[in-house]
């Protein structure tokens, strides 16, 4: 079974609140299975999750969240909440880059440079899932190539999670203008997830 670590459960804990209240937190639980309530609201940061489990947890996400946030009489149009959703996804994502990284690590990417980043990506990528890894392919000092290796998911959700992630900690490194484009996707029928990533 693939893992993530718990720190995503923890960071969404907080991002919930601060975005919808207080309640929100439970009112998440509430929207979940039994069992995967109690593991949701047991998960602690340091330790491995059900990957499976994040991605329905982020599923609830988009759906629940994504159409508290239109208008109460355009909530019916699946459309508009799946884009409302993933707009509130990218803004998790960011979010808990923004937890993810500390300010030591901060200072110390700054002053190494971003590039720094993609040369530990390997590295950083297994502190957070025990599957797969990402294979950087240096295009020049401000553009690189990542491929997402032997994944044990097929998931848009995932990816649009992942590029507001990416982007966010990049730009807290220090980087201006990021830009990360999906080039290839596993959930659109592609052979490997692919993102082109620029920056000045």
């Amino acid at each position: 079974m693939p893992n993530c670590r718990g720190t995503f459960y923890s960071a969404l804990r907080v991002f919930l609140r601060e975005r919808f209240g207080p309640q929100a937190w439970e009112e998440l639980l509430d929207y979940l299975e039994t069992q995967d309530r109690a593991e949701v609201d047991s998960a602690v940061s340091i330790a491995w999750t059900d990957l499976y489990l994040r991605m329905r947890v982020a599923a609830v996400v988009v759906r629940k969240f994504g159409a508290r946030l239109l208008d109460d009489d355009l909530v019916a149009d699946d459309k508009r909440v799946w884009e409302s959703g993933k707009a509130l996804l990218m803004e998790f994502g960011r979010f808990e880059a923004e937890k993810d990284l500390t300010t030591t690590q901060r200072v110390f990417l700054r002053m190494a440079n971003p590039a720094y980043v993609l040369e530990k990506a390997g590295q950083y990528w297994s502190r957070f899932y025990d599957w797969g890894g990402l294979r950087i392919e240096r295009k020049s000092k401000t553009h690189a190539i990542a491929t997402l290796l032997d994944s044990a998911v097929v998931d848009e959700l995932f990816c649009i999670h992942f590029c507001a992630y990416v982007k966010r900690m990049f730009e807290l490194v220090g980087a201006k203008d990021v830009q990360v484009e999906h080039l290839e996707c596993l959930a659109q029928g592609d052979s490997a997830c692919v993102y082109d990533v620029q920056w000045r």
